[in-house]
Parts: C-alpha cells; sequence; structure tokens
C-alpha cells in the first residue's frame, strides 16, 4: 500500500463480509488494527482504482485462514 489508504477490517459472516473496524495505512503503507477475537475468516479491504476500464488494487490483497477458537 501507499501512505494515506482507508482499510476496512472485516469478518465473514452469514450475510457476507462485516466491517469489524477501520484504519489507514502509515507513511510506510503498513497498517496495524486490534480486532475482536472472534473465530472465523478476515480479510483487509482497500479501495480499488479503475484507469481506462482497468482496475487496480491499491494495496495487495489477503484474506485469512479459517482459525477456530480451542
Amino acid at each position: 500500500c501507499v501512505a494515506g489508504v482507508p482499510v476496512k477490517i472485516q469478518r465473514r459472516v452469514a450475510e457476507g463480509w462485516k466491517t469489524m473496524r477501520t484504519t489507514s495505512t502509515d507513511s510506510t503503507g503498513s497498517y496495524r488494527k486490534r480486532i475482536p477475537d472472534k473465530p472465523g475468516r478476515y480479510r483487509a479491504a482497500a479501495p480499488k482504482i479503475a484507469l481506462d476500464g482497468v482496475v487496480f488494487h491499491v494495496c495487495l490483497r489477503a484474506i485469512s485462514p479459517v482459525r477456530s477458537r480451542s
């Protein structure tokens, strides 16, 4: 990412993705946000931009593996 990108931390629920917290990237393009410890699948969603009909992601995309509570 680049600096100042808004990021939504989302958790997968029955209805789809639910935003748990929001943050922005720092001057190095990184972000960190503490979230409630709930089992499930999470993702960080950043905005996309379109140039001449081509969609670009401003940050790398990732989805967490499923984690169960022990």
